[in-house]
């Protein structure tokens, strides 16, 4: 904790410069991609201000532009560009938070976006080793957020405990992120991100959660069987498919392309591979929430999921989320077959209501016109 008040100090420095009022600054999993919900926001910031703003993206990659705008500053995570832009930024939109170690001024408007909605597996202080330690370090990092955004009423309630916040600063307004899929996952964008990715199959993807040092097992390099899988969507829906597998972003696929597969990891934004795709296979991540909201098909293929409720756990068992649950590949591919459609979209609007869901496909709306507030 020393270091962090250290550090605190230390960039009191950059005081010496003015936050910029026309400067906004975006982060999506301390630069590990340009995507999320403040991907979204960006969008529409740019179609509103145009290069009236001067817009900061926090990328680990080399960039040459982002769609919109050539007045986009990339900045490297932990540079000094980054900390003087964090620093001097008007906004500061961010998908994660931003750090401890900054101590932003009042007059710079941060909101945590997060990357996830529903209510599932445990974070914060409910999954934490070292409690004491995270307390300390969440009290000050707490400073440094304006308010976050809220998918729904149940994960208000447990992500503010989590993260020993204040229920006030959260929004009930919805995820950006959201947003696109319910007003924007048209057939014509469908069909548009199908042929960047090269594909005129429907698509199944397969995105499990971050299991830290379990995520895949050793003996496999995909815990599914890939060819039994595509023949049960076949006998239960029909036409070609092909096995699209996204890794999450904190770990490196171990996946290998084949004639009926493909390895999607690399691709940055998982909102629109959940548009291209016709099913989704998850376990216990909060893409399944997002996807509840496209009326196709989602599958929990929990092959460990006794494990994972030893090492983490979920604030409301798994059988109450309504999705169908499997454990095993004899178990997946029989609730595939017996997929009712009518059925799945009911519980799915069952799990909105229980969770008292605030998507309504205005989120992005609401968040710039908080900003116009902040800017004008």
């Amino acid at each position: 904790m020393n270091k962090v008040y250290f550090a605190r100090f230390i960039l009191k420095l950059f005081y010496i410069f003015k936050v910029n009022t026309k400067k906004v600054f975006f982060s999506s999993y301390e630069g590990a991609s340009i995507s999320c919900n403040p991907k979204y926001i960006y969008k529409e910031l740019y179609k509103k201000y145009g290069d009236n703003l001067i817009y900061v993206w926090e990328s680990n990659k080399d960039r040459n532009v982002l769609v919109g705008s050539d007045r986009v500053i990339y900045v490297k995570h932990n540079s000094i560009s980054y900390i003087y832009h964090v620093m001097t930024s008007k906004i500061i939109i961010s998908n994660t938070g931003i750090t401890a170690s900054f101590p932003l001024r009042k007059n710079q408007l941060s909101i945590n976006t997060w990357h996830g909605a529903g209510c599932y597996k445990k974070v914060g202080i409910d999954y934490e080793e070292n409690l004491e330690q995270y307390k300390k370090r969440r009290m000050i990092a707490e400073k440094n957020i304006t308010y976050y955004l809220s998918g729904c009423e149940a994960w208000t309630k447990v992500f503010s405990q989590a993260v020993i916040s204040d229920e006030k600063k959260f929004l009930p307004i919805g995820s950006p992120r959201v947003d696109y899929l319910i007003n924007d996952a048209s057939p014509s964008e469908k069909e548009r991100i199908k042929k960047i990715l090269n594909i005129n199959k429907n698509i199944v993807l397969y995105a499990p959660t971050y299991r830290g040092e379990r995520d895949i097992p050793e003996d496999a390099v995909c815990p599914l069987d890939v060819e039994k899988l595509l023949t049960s969507l076949v006998k239960r829906f029909g036409g070609e498919w092909i096995f699209g597998y996204r890794c999450h972003y904190a770990t490196a696929s171990k996946f290998k392309n084949t004639p009926d597969s493909i390895d999607l990891s690399s691709y940055e934004d998982m909102q629109e591979l959940l548009v291209a795709a016709d099913v989704l296979i998850s376990d216990y991540s909060s893409s399944i929430w997002d996807f509840s909201f496209t009326g196709k098909p989602c599958f929990l293929y929990c092959y460990d999921l006794d494990l994972y409720i030893e090492d983490r756990d979920f604030y409301m068992p798994i059988m109450d989320w309504h999705f169908p649950v499997s454990r095993n590949m004899n178990e997946l591919c029989e609730q595939i077959i017996k997929f009712d459609l009518e059925l799945f979209m009911r519980r799915m609007s069952d799990h909105h209501r229980e969770l008292q869901s605030f998507e309504t496909g205005t989120a992005i709306k609401s968040v710039i016109e908080l900003i116009d507030g902040d800017l004008n």
